[in-house]
């Protein structure tokens, strides 16, 4: 995993790339945390436009990070990967998700969650084990 910090202005940005998981996300859990102890006020930026991979340790880290910071979190150009997984898990409704760094630091409205979260819900059992979407295979996701 790669992290970078930049300040932009009143706030701080975080580039993520690479592998995030358990053995990973460290550095990234670290830096969230010091922003949500040092950084009164200030906006964390999370560009993950580089994250080629992200497993359950990601998620609950983001989650944790919303916690903390609250609206002060905002999400910037997830890869397609984890474009997919939010989708599947209907994560943009936790999170402030934007298509740009600069919409981000904006603070504007965030990308269209609620078709995302419409569509993340449906339990409906497609492959006849009757678990639904969280039980069953995700096409697309680990590919």
């Amino acid at each position: 995993m790669d992290l970078t910090t930049r300040q932009e202005g009143a706030a701080v940005v975080l580039a993520v790339g690479g592998e995030l998981d358990l053995d990973t996300v460290a550095p990234l859990t670290e830096a969230l945390g010091r922003a949500a102890r040092d950084g009164a006020g200030q906006v964390v930026v999370l560009d993950l436009s580089g994250v080629t991979f992200a497993d359950s340790t990601t998620v609950n880290v983001l989650l944790r990070a919303r916690e903390d910071l609250g609206d002060r979190l905002r999400i910037a150009r997830p890869s397609a990967f984890l474009q997919r997984l939010f989708d599947v898990i209907g994560l943009e409704a936790a999170l402030s998700v934007h298509g740009t760094v600069a919409s981000a630091l904006a603070g504007g409205a965030s990308t269209d969650a609620t078709a995302h979260v419409a569509t993340s819900h449906d339990t409906t059992s497609h492959d006849g084990t009757g678990r639904g979407a969280v039980g069953s295979a995700v096409p697309g996701v680990g590919e």
